[in-house]
């Protein structure tokens, strides 16, 4: 049961990420469902945390089940299927560029892009450590690159946490070039996905990759619930503390936000764990779950969905925009008919993986 709650918690991470991407209108959004302007926290922010949940435990399992293998086999396929997920990332930015001599503008990165950097040195961290199940070990190297990233950051300039002068728009620059990173505040910054925040996304894979090891040797549901609410609560308290010295802000992926991020994804992961394992459940949680067996195809899914109804034309407008339209005729407030479209779109997507479920398809890479 226990891997159910695993499931759900992706399952809620696809959910609220369809909500956030799909609004009939970004100028009519409930501020909920909007990312903190720069420095704060909002449940928005939890998103993509709450995804790399996904990597996080699935290397657990997969790194446990493939002890016997040699260490170099396993590298090769974990570069392999890490240069994929990035490959897929840029295809889905290229699809937004026509014609094809836009491509001078192609925005490089991107939530794949950032899924795909992270998956390979997650991986390859935990199968090169001394002891693959090693707390200790694991412990260090967060510490490690945290507190490396902090310093990295903070002895840049004068004001290193600010939008215009901070180490990682500094390198995306340098590296990336303006032409290909994302426009923020009409400034080039590439918001939660840049080259050298990636170091500290990689600590949330870690963690995740903690919690559930802790998870899958629990004997005991209760026990285990009340230990991770005591962890969540930890990295909460950490994450509030460090808030004074490095702000909490998702698009720096700050230490404080990793840690503050990874206490909200405990305490979510122990209330599954009690809503599934001590109270017995599932049905409540079953519409997440259904979403969470197929999490990559889903968000590719959504992806190319959105990029048909902005290029289907119809009246002066796009279809994306027809559907709103029609919505926000109903005599709803706009930013209701926006929240509405999103949850037509979520029923939509979960029809698709509900089908897949019936059929015990999961779809992998």
């Amino acid at each position: 049961m226990r891997y159910q709650a695993l499931d759900a918690l992706r399952g809620l991470s696809i959910a609220v990420m369809m909500l956030v991407n799909l609004p009939g209108s970004w100028q009519a959004v409930y501020p909920a469902l909007l990312h903190a302007n720069w420095h704060g926290f909002t449940v928005t922010d939890l998103v993509f945390p709450l995804f790399l949940f996904v990597i996080g435990s699935s290397l657990y399992f997969s790194l446990r089940q493939n002890q016997t293998i040699p260490k170099f086999h396993i590298a090769l396929k974990i570069i392999k299927r890490g240069c994929l997920l990035f490959a897929i990332g840029l295809g889905l930015n290229s699809l937004w560029l026509l014609p094809p001599d836009s491509l001078e503008h192609l925005r490089i990165m991107g939530v794949m892009q950032r899924i795909g950097l992270v998956y390979i040195c997650s991986a390859l961290i935990l199968l090169y450590l001394p002891k693959l199940h090693s707390t200790t070990y694991l412990v260090a190297v967060i510490f490690i690159i945290l507190t490396c990233y902090y310093f990295l950051l903070a002895q840049y300039s004068a004001t290193p946490f600010a939008l215009e002068t901070n180490l990682v728009q500094a390198i995306d620059l340098k590296i990336l070039g303006q032409a290909h990173m994302y426009k923020m505040h009409g400034i080039a910054f590439e918001p939660e996905e840049g080259l050298l925040s990636s170091l500290p996304a990689i600590v949330s894979v870690l963690l995740r990759y903690l919690i559930t090891q802790y998870l899958a040797h629990s004997q005991h549901a209760l026990a285990a619930v009340k230990k991770l609410f005591l962890i969540g609560g930890i990295l909460l308290l950490l994450g509030l503390l460090l808030d004074d010295w490095m702000p909490i802000n998702k698009n720096l992926w700050s230490s404080s936000y990793v840690l503050y991020s990874a206490g909200w994804c405990g305490w979510l992961l122990a209330f599954f764990v009690y809503l599934l394992d001590v109270r017995k459940q599932s049905s409540l949680a079953f519409p997440l779950i259904v979403f969470g067996l197929n999490p990559l195809f889903i968000y590719i899914l959504h992806w190319l969905l959105t990029l048909v109804y902005s290029k289907i034309p119809v009246a002066n407008t796009n279809l994306y925009q027809s559907i709103y339209l029609w919505i926000l005729q109903g005599d709803a407030p706009n930013q209701a008919a926006s929240l509405l479209f999103a949850i037509s779109q979520l029923f939509l997507l979960w029809g698709v993986c509900w089908l897949l479920y019936k059929r015990k398809i999961v779809i992998k890479l």
